[in-house]
């Protein structure tokens, strides 16, 4: 027989074993998960995150069919960064769902000599733009045969770029065709801000703010109301668990452009894209620090202590700045001044920098020279106006901050997520 000791103090131990085995297995994985959505919560991305893309499924397919049971052909308009997060392509994705695409539509010149490079789709690759060229090739004969249009790209954020004026195009030829149009949603990468304001005579019909605040299904939403004639028979297909700003410091999972190839590029482009519309600046275009820094060419006098004294003007608008020099091989001589960076793009205001910048600039003796397209991207005159002294101050905020609330006014029926955008004014 058993010591009853020795006995009690094995059934003990014995007891102790089962105890931290059902801990281990109970509790500690409880404490990793709470570790990991309190990371989740921090960096804002949730599991349950989806893209548009990612967020379709059998019914919500079959609702666009207005013939039960016929397979569904397509036009898909994307370019490279049609992906969804785990890389697969848009185009691939759509196909496993049984839609058949007849032709895939870009604007991206470079994106069809590199999907002729992987792969052969067995449908035709075709340009949305002549070669170098805003001209749109597109019409309703482009069209024909296909039951429905669908569209997948990224955008930054910004009125200027050819994405918007390209989504613009794609719902004006789907009214016009009688074709619905689907829109997967797409995040804004640059953050939860509107700024800026935009008048119809100036911006090609797009009558948004220079940094607009909406996703891409939400840009699209508004485009159609507001800004057709006649619009189109539009879905969007959301994000799931979607939040403004979230994407405002994430790794770009693929180059926007050949100048757009990082999410540094894309936060200076919110300024820098109309900075070098005005003359002599330097932003880095064809190298890898496009749109991260703002240079002169060393022909143009400019002391060092200036660049010292714009660095403190940036630090008050929040960007952080190192000094840089490269030699542009587009202007055949060197180039210097500041390399930047923001810290936190929903903490800041691109049109107010804009007008910082320049204005510094015009203090210190800097001849400058605005382009016929700087009105163009910046969707209204006023802001030339202003810094070129034709009109007040007082007038200048006035107007602007008028045509910004309107258009957010507007916009509240085109809104698909909470918060909604916050508003800087000049």
């Amino acid at each position: 027989m058993k010591h009853p000791v020795i006995y009690f103090q094995r059934l003990h131990f014995s007891t102790l074993k089962v105890f931290f085995l059902i801990f281990v297995a109970l509790v500690f994985p409880r404490l990793f998960f709470s570790y990991r959505v309190i990371k989740t919560e921090k960096n804002k991305i949730s599991y349950d995150f989806a893209l548009g893309i990612e967020n379709i499924n059998p019914e919500l397919l079959f609702s666009f069919n207005d013939n039960a049971g016929k397979v569904l052909s397509a036009a898909l308009i994307t370019n490279q960064t049609g992906i969804d997060q785990a890389g697969t392509a848009t185009v691939d994705i759509l196909r496993s769902h049984g839609i058949v695409i007849k032709t895939l539509f870009t604007p991206e010149q470079q994106f069809i000599t590199d999907q002729k490079k992987k792969t052969q789709l067995p449908f035709p690759i075709k340009p949305m733009y002549k070669k170098d060229s805003q001209t749109f090739l597109l019409t309703q004969a482009s069209f024909k045969g296909v039951d429905i249009l669908l569209f997948d790209m990224q955008d930054m954020g910004m009125r200027q770029t050819r994405y918007v004026k390209t989504l613009k195009y794609i719902l004006e030829l789907a009214a016009c065709s009688h074709k619905h149009l689907i829109v997967f949603d797409r995040p804004n990468l640059l953050g939860a801000c509107v700024e800026g304001a935009s008048h119809d005579n100036v911006s090609d019909g797009l009558a948004i703010p220079i940094r607009y605040g909406m996703t891409v299904g939400e840009l699209a939403k508004f485009i159609n109301t507001y800004l057709l004639p006649v619009p189109a028979e539009l879905t969007v297909v959301p994000m799931k668990n979607y939040q403004r700003g979230m994407f405002a410091h994430q790794p770009l999972s693929c180059q926007l452009s050949q100048n757009i190839n990082s999410i540094d590029s894309c936060h200076g482009y919110s300024f820098l894209g109309l900075l070098g519309e005005v003359t002599p600046f330097d932003i880095g275009i064809g190298t890898d620090k496009a749109f991260q820094c703002i240079l002169l060419p060393e022909g143009v006098p400019f002391c060092k202590e200036r660049w010292y004294q714009l660095k403190q003007v940036l630090c008050a608008q929040g960007i952080e700045s190192t000094f840089y020099r490269y030699k542009s091989t587009r202007k055949k001589q060197y180039c210097s001044g500041l390399r930047l960076h923001i810290p936190d793009i929903n903490k800041f205001s691109s049109c107010n920098t804009l007008i910082k910048i320049i204005q510094f600039f015009k203090e210190c003796g800097v001849k400058l020279t605005f382009s016929k397209q700087f009105d163009i991207a910046a969707g209204t005159p006023l802001v030339r106006e202003f810094l070129e002294g034709i009109i007040s101050d007082k007038e200048f905020k006035e107007k602007m901050n008028g045509e910004l609330k309107k258009f957010f006014g507007r916009a509240f029926t085109a809104f698909i997520y909470k918060p909604l955008p916050r508003i800087i004014l000049v």
